[in-house]
């Protein structure tokens, strides 16, 4: 399956090209893409590591979630392609999960491979009615820039139609992720809030510079119950980025070296993990941003390890989406 423009081969050459004279810790990260259950793979991933030089506090670290290396004290004097190979056992637990679970569809295998995937309004099967609810709920007054007490969804009073979006594209959500319906679930009654983004020219949002949210596949998902067109700030996203190319993990060796000095426009989350990109960079990866403009009633599912940001507004515009993620450890099945 390819995941980017790269099946396992091709990951496995471009992470040796930047971790030569590493066999045996990518021996064992490659045999991690091939576990017959997570939990081997947890354990090769481990020992991979283990075989990297790292000890056994390290490695736990390094399997969290955690992006900030500056919350992994004890990681950084390791040699910094660590976050290479870190980057390629994620990887190959979403292989790993994805493999055990049902084939996917052809519409799931098109989200996995491009890293992004939009169902149109006819797709959803939405009546007019319905949409027409879904707006009037996400109008109420309670959407907000991230999730708060007041603005959350799944199954909650006044969003019952959120709700019954969100539920009826479990099943995609489920295929696509690896994980089973219920995590699924239990992950968008967590995540799932009603947003409300007043985008403006000039306003030195950070959000617009690409970025990756995470180390490993993770998703998220917007519903934009009215149009989003060209300089109205649409969601902007750079389809295959999220392939482990070598370029990509040149500079993801280059990024996780403790204490170097980057541009200013990268921003404090570029420490944390939350890497940053030029255009030129992103070309270097063989990719290239687009704006995602849509109809009203769309819905759009994207793998946030690929490279994406906040588009640009030529005026001041507010653009309001029923929102979720789907970040779970890439261990757990």
């Amino acid at each position: 399956m390819r995941i980017g423009r790269y099946d396992l081969w091709n990951e496995h050459d471009a992470i040796a090209s930047v971790m030569g004279g590493q066999s045996r810790p990518l021996e064992l990260a490659y045999a991690s893409a091939m576990a017959n259950h997570m939990p081997q793979c947890w354990n090769l991933a481990k020992e991979s590591l283990l075989e990297f030089g790292c000890d056994a506090s390290q490695a736990e670290q390094l399997l969290t979630v955690t992006k900030d290396l500056r919350k992994m004290p004890g990681c950084m004097n390791l040699d910094s392609s660590v976050h290479v190979l870190r980057a390629y056992l994620g990887r190959n637990a979403y292989r790993t999960r994805l493999r055990l679970r049902s084939n996917l569809s052809l519409q799931a295998e098109q989200c996995v491979g491009s890293g992004i995937y939009i169902i149109e309004p006819g797709e959803l099967g939405l009546t007019a009615q319905q949409r027409s609810d879904i707006e009037r709920e996400l109008s109420d007054g309670r959407g907000a820039l991230s999730k708060n007490e007041l603005n959350m969804v799944y199954g909650r009073e006044g969003y019952e139609n959120c709700t019954a979006v969100l539920a009826g594209i479990t099943p995609f959500l489920s295929q696509v992720s690896g994980h089973d319906e219920k995590t699924i679930t239990d992950e968008l009654a967590r995540t799932a809030f009603a947003q409300r983004v007043v985008n403006s020219p000039d306003d030195n949002d950070i959000q617009k510079v690409l970025h990756q949210d995470t180390w490993f596949d993770a998703w998220k998902l917007w519903y934009f119950p009215r149009a989003v067109h060209a300089g109205e700030g649409p969601f902007k996203f750079a389809r295959y980025s999220h392939g482990l190319s070598s370029a990509r993990m040149r500079l993801t060796s280059s990024f996780a070296i403790i204490g170097n000095k980057w541009e200013d426009w990268r921003g404090a989350g570029h420490d944390e993990g939350s890497w940053r990109v030029s255009d030129d960079e992103l070309i270097q990866m063989g990719c290239g941003a687009e704006d995602i403009t849509c109809d009203a009633g769309t819905l759009v599912i994207a793998n946030v390890y690929g490279y994406h940001a906040r588009g640009l507004a030529e005026t001041k515009k507010e653009r309001i989406a029923l929102h979720a993620s789907i970040r779970l450890p890439p261990w757990i099945l």
